[in-house]
């Protein structure tokens, strides 16, 4: 059971320290300056590009079905994602009170606030099966 917590332990950690790297780049940017969130936005671009590479070989490559499927539902998840917000989510919304650009800005807008809202869920999820997972470790009559 200890391995299970050891690793539960250091996945927390994880999220812990993405949380900060994402406050900190979000404070940098409250300086508004162009540069520096340009900056900033590519930067993220390219962390993003590298899981959704390691993502995808994840796929290909684990030896787990289980690991292999779950990687694959996370990056059909970020791939839809993306998706509706360049092609859909704009149009969506649009008002003939708004010129394009501010329709895509909006769009962009919601996006964020959807991928906050979506990261909410996702850690009381991850709360969740990491209770279960210890319940099931501390009562073998919970298995």
């Amino acid at each position: 059971m200890k391995i299970y917590q050891d690793i539960l332990g250091a996945k927390l950690q994880e999220l812990e320290q993405q949380y900060e790297h994402l406050r900190n780049r979000l404070q940098i940017c409250e300086g508004e300056d162009p540069g520096q969130i340009h900056q900033e936005l590519e930067s993220a671009k390219k962390e993003y590009d590298t899981l959704q590479l390691r993502l995808r070989s994840t796929v290909e490559t684990s030896r787990s079905p289980a690991v292999s499927r779950l990687a694959k539902v996370q990056l059909a998840y970020s791939t839809e994602t993306e998706k509706l917000l360049k092609e859909q989510v704009a149009g969506d919304l649009h008002s003939d009170a708004n010129t394009p650009g501010e329709d895509k800005e909006e769009a962009s807008a919601l996006y964020a606030e959807y991928a906050i809202d979506f990261a909410s869920m996702a850690v009381k999820y991850a709360l969740l099966a990491s209770l279960s997972a210890i319940d099931m470790q501390t009562d073998p009559k919970q298995s």
